[in-house]
């Protein structure tokens, strides 16, 4: 029978403990921390119980923690490890390295006791050791202008809410968090990229699709392109960026050129009419009477890539994308895309990465029941690509 050993630390974070920055954006508020060393004997799962009034952060270090550097040798993710009251996990620890625990504040103001109860086999060695020291973050900062002369971008219908962007590269000299934050007199997004920026596909290797300031991992040796984005602009819009981390920061204003626009002869066009000799569905589950014209077009593609799928109508035409089969019975099944932008233009624009094994079906229908049209569609892209209609297969 194994033998389970427990040990119990006892501590309180005061006024007085020492303090970091946690997570970014800190300015001058900063989260009261004690930093804990624990050994084990045997290489085990061990269960850590953790009890306190306030809400505190647990992370879990190997060998040695650095509170600029806060992702080097983090052991258990500390975005998921902020509580309050109680919380109970298991940790898998091994002889011969040395783990930090370091309890923190979740939030600046708090302070108060807390107790840590850690069981497993064999022998437990956990004390209280300080760790501190005098680095400071580092910065970069730049200023610039959006205006109606600056590039043009749209994420969405490109017909009614075109915008305008400024970009910079972004590089690092540490794989860390960095804080990228905006300032601007009118609104604006700011959206990072890796590797490369192609305006006329905005989500292609977008790492977050939330447009706004906020926590990054950024990798050393690697190029970012810092992308920020003001809609309808009327006037002059002013823009700062400041960024904030561990290590040294780069951000230089770059032009940014893209071989394909909105003006770039389509690889394929394809041009039809919906008719009420054309089928009905429904373009949801469940509805009593099909009352929407369609027309089913394949579209095979050359390479493994993005495309561009825009429509031009007199009428509003929405588009969808099935996956290999389409059933005007049941259709959500097989469903990968819809593109609503037909509700407010007369266009729809889809805009994704279409894999070369796999077999594509665009639905082209109208946003109102009933209606016939002439529409037209285009496929823009570096690849060509070939559009089949459904009359013909």
């Amino acid at each position: 029978m194994s033998i389970i050993q427990a040990l119990v630390y006892e501590s309180q974070l005061t006024e007085n403990s020492d303090k970091y920055c946690r997570q970014l954006p800190c300015y001058n508020h900063l989260n009261r921390y004690e930093t804990l060393q624990l050994n084990v004997s045997i290489n085990a799962t061990y269960t850590i119980m953790i009890n306190a009034d306030i809400s505190i952060c647990v992370d879990i270090y190997r060998d040695s923690f650095n509170t600029i550097f806060k992702l080097q040798n983090l052991v258990v993710d500390h975005l998921t490890m902020c509580f309050k009251k109680t919380k109970t996990f298991n940790a898998t620890f091994n002889s011969m390295t040395k783990y930090i625990l370091v309890v923190s504040t979740s939030f600046q103001s708090d302070w108060d006791k807390f107790s840590i109860r850690i069981t497993g086999p064999k022998w437990i060695s956990f004390f209280s050791t300080r760790i501190t020291n005098n680095l400071s973050y580092n910065h970069a900062y730049i200023v610039s202008q959006i205006d109606r002369n600056s590039s043009s971008l749209c994420f969405t219908s490109c017909t009614s809410y075109m915008g305008y962007y400024t970009a910079f590269q972004l590089t690092v000299s540490a794989t860390e968090e960095y804080y990228i934050g905006l300032k601007s007199e009118l609104t604006s997004g700011v959206y990072v990229y890796q590797e490369k920026f192609r305006p006329f596909f905005p989500t292609e290797n977008q790492m977050s699709n939330q447009g706004t300031a906020g926590l990054y991992v950024l990798k050393a040796l690697t190029r970012y392109i810092l992308v920020a984005y003001a809609p309808n602009v009327i006037s002059s819009n002013q823009i700062s960026i400041n960024i904030t981390g561990a290590e040294s920061i780069s951000l230089v204003p770059i032009t940014i050129t893209d071989t394909l626009s909105f003006s770039t002869p389509p690889q394929v066009q394809y041009a039809s009419v919906l008719t009420e000799e054309n089928p009905k569905w429904c373009r949801q589950d469940n509805c009593t009477e099909p009352s929407y014209y369609y027309e089913l077009i394949q579209i095979n593609v050359s390479t493994s890539d993005y495309y561009a799928i825009l429509s031009n109508s007199s009428f509003n035409v929405l588009g969808y994308i099935y996956e290999n089969t389409f059933d005007p019975k049941q259709p959500q099944n097989n469903l990968l895309y819809k593109d609503s932008n037909a509700d407010i233009a007369n266009e729809f624009l889809i805009r994704r990465i279409f894999n070369i094994s796999t077999k594509y079906l665009l639905v082209v229908t109208t946003a109102q029941p009933n209606m016939v049209t002439l529409f037209s569609i285009s496929v823009i892209s570096d690849h060509p690509a070939t559009l089949i209609s459904g009359k013909d297969q």
